[in-house]
């Protein structure tokens, strides 16, 4: 019988890549060398998208309710998710982050750089599995993504069910994190190794002599994904966590770890939240650059039940030549004071906790004629953005550039939105404010 998991799972990794450890009352975390850079791998698991063609092809072969089953290996460490939500529409939700850590020495480098992370993408119906394709993710150099957030996409194909075109992708994120103290040693232990290297590197992949990314195994419920963090509010959890972050001396990237901090924080952040719809373009051969006939383009959204022309931009553009930024640089305000303005802050919250998205859809707008005075405006694409990532930043203000689907076929990227979130610690606070026990206090020379 196949196993459902039914909220998603965090994997905690050790500091340093030789070592297993587990903290507790137990634990021993007295002889942690610091002195090599320590980097964490964050893999965040989101959806998989399917085509008609492969819910044809699942409902060949498998009866009754059917699930995604998604394999992934990275370095002989296997992990599986299986999706609580039944294949009954295109977008299988699964969201799951998975954390792995290791020391930065010539072996973990090449590790990274040579050996692709491998999914396998299965449907199950529980008694049996189909096995649907297999896909290669190659990471890339450490040194240019440290720090910095991935997205991408994952393509599957099978011959079987689409001969010429991919059947599903896997969305997913990643980020290469390091402690800020220790970006500086990462990069020198980094350009060190390289200059050893020298001309005499070796393009294929050599054994792995000694380096290996660790997962630790923990029943500590507190590092779970965002939605659940935010339901424990505990001061008895709050305690129990501080205690586990002091021992592994783990840099804290989860929502409710950042918000304790900001409690204590003497700086103040005025409750106020800004979305920018900086600009779009669209891809070289996409359909809005072949059809002659969207001429013009705007964008629209809703938020926070707030919907209406003030959500469009005030004016459209011509849509331009292929990858040529369209400007709009337009920007929404919106209030977070708990006091004055709860509807906001409720509606924030449950968008965050039920981990919904907010859609910005790309609209063309045709010019206006003599010999056609009316005229019909329809959607081009959409990009969607998660609240809950955003919440899960350290710094106040994001700037990204989010994939434009087609609206016809979700499966297909026409473009690229970049879209702005200012206020970001002001939302922590305000969620801090409503959800938190207030009898929790923070030590911030022991957590930080």
């Amino acid at each position: 019988m196949v196993s459902v998991f039914l909220e998603p799972e965090i994997f905690k990794v050790t500091p340093l890549a030789s070592k297993r450890l587990k903290c507790g009352g137990d634990a021993d975390c007295t002889n942690l060398n610091q002195s090599v850079p320590q980097i964490q791998l964050i893999l965040q698991i989101k959806h998989v998208k399917l085509s008609n063609e492969c819910l044809q092809y699942t409902d060949r072969y498998l009866e009754g309710k059917k699930h995604i089953k998604l394999v992934w290996n990275f370095n002989k460490l296997q992990e599986e998710i299986v999706s609580s939500e039944v294949i009954e529409h295109l977008k299988v939700k699964l969201g799951c982050r998975a954390q792995y850590g290791f020391d930065v020495n010539e072996d973990s480098l090449e590790i990274i750089r040579e050996n692709p992370v491998i999914f396998e993408l299965y449907a199950t119906n529980g008694a049996k599995s189909v096995l649907l394709s297999e896909a290669n993710l190659y990471l890339g150099d450490i040194l240019d993504l440290i720090n910095r957030k991935e997205t991408t996409r994952v393509l599957f194909y099978n011959g079987v069910i689409d001969s010429v075109n991919s059947f599903a992708y896997l969305s997913l994120q990643y980020k290469f994190t390091c402690h800020k103290k220790d970006v500086k040693n990462f990069k020198l232990t980094v350009s060190n190794i390289q200059r050893s290297q020298g001309d005499t590197q070796s393009k294929t992949f050599r054994q792995i002599k000694g380096a290996s990314l660790k997962k630790v195994e923990s029943d500590d419920s507190l590092f779970r994904d965002l939605d659940n963090v935010l339901k424990t509010t505990s001061s008895d959890a709050c305690r129990s966590l501080e205690k586990e972050i002091n021992c592994v001396d783990y840099e804290p990237n989860s929502l409710w770890l950042n918000a304790c901090a900001l409690r204590n924080s003497t700086e103040e952040y005025k409750p106020e939240f800004f979305v920018t719809i900086s600009s779009l373009h669209f891809l070289e051969g996409s359909l809005p650059m072949i059809d002659t006939e969207v001429e013009q383009i705007y964008v629209e959204y809703s938020f926070l039940g707030l919907e209406g022309p003030e959500f469009e931009t005030p004016f459209s553009v011509p849509k331009g030549k292929p990858n040529e930024d369209l400007l709009f640089n337009f920007t929404k305000k919106f209030d977070i004071d708990v006091n004055a303005n709860y509807c906001n802050c409720k509606k924030m919250i449950d968008l965050i906790v039920n981990k919904g998205v907010v859609t910005f859809v790309v609209v063309s707008e045709q010019v206006e004629r003599l010999d056609k005075p009316i005229q019909t405006c329809f959607e081009l694409g959409y990009s969607e953005v998660s609240l809950d990532e955003i919440a899960n930043l350290e710094q106040n203000e994001d700037t990204y550039q989010y994939e434009i689907l087609d609206y016809a076929n979700s499966l297909d990227v026409i473009g690229y939105m970049s879209i702005k979130f200012e206020g970001i610690l002001a939302m922590k606070q305000m969620i801090l404010t409503m959800m938190a026990n207030k009898g929790y206090t923070y030590d911030s020379e022991n957590m930080w």
